[in-house]
């Protein structure tokens, strides 16, 4: 990769010659040079390069759009959930997947790559439970590294009622002008 390098060895049967696997684990994303040398039995040097492009990573984020409280409790919000992020290493047209759960129930939608950015359509999540719903958003580049990213925010739509009733001196309320 111009940084590092791994080296291995071959023996040359009937005029070819086949490594066993490379472990190109250490080496960095891009262009990778590998170089044969040989020589005859005179000793004369033989050299032969080839290049291929490694591509080992992507990169991925994640985040429902939220409420300022990052609550949403249908105080003028509603349960339709906008999924966004951005990528690295990932091309243009690949698709993202996009799961809300509550842990019992889920969603699920898809986004496509655009310029480095997906965005879904709004996600009806009307169906999930109240508390904690974590999107899980998941892709692959074209050389098929997976990766993942989630983001969470609260759903609470279940209405709290607190009931007062003033009291009397004596507690009773029994007609008598209370």
């Amino acid at each position: 990769d111009g940084t590092n390098q791994v080296e291995t060895t071959a023996l040359v049967q009937n005029g070819e010659y086949v490594t066993d696997p490379i472990d190109a684990s250490a080496l960095n994303d891009g262009t990778l040079t590998a170089t044969a040398s040989v020589s005859d039995l005179a000793g004369n040097p033989v050299n032969a390069q080839d290049s291929v492009e490694l591509d080992n990573t992507a990169a991925l984020t994640t985040s429902i759009d939220k409420t300022a409280d990052g609550v949403i409790n249908g105080n003028g919000e509603s349960a339709a959930m906008v999924v966004r992020g951005t990528v690295t290493d990932v091309e243009d047209g690949q698709t993202v997947t996009v799961i809300i759960s509550d842990g019992t129930n889920q969603v699920e939608t898809t986004a496509l790559v655009q310029n480095g950015e997906y965005v879904t359509d709004p996600i009806d999540a009307s169906a999930l439970n109240d508390g904690t719903l974590t999107a899980t958003a998941s892709v692959s580049d074209v050389a098929g590294n997976p990766i993942s990213a989630q983001d969470a925010v609260e759903l609470d739509n279940t209405a709290a009622i607190t009931t007062s009733i003033d009291k009397t001196a004596d507690g009773v309320i029994n007609g008598n002008g209370e």
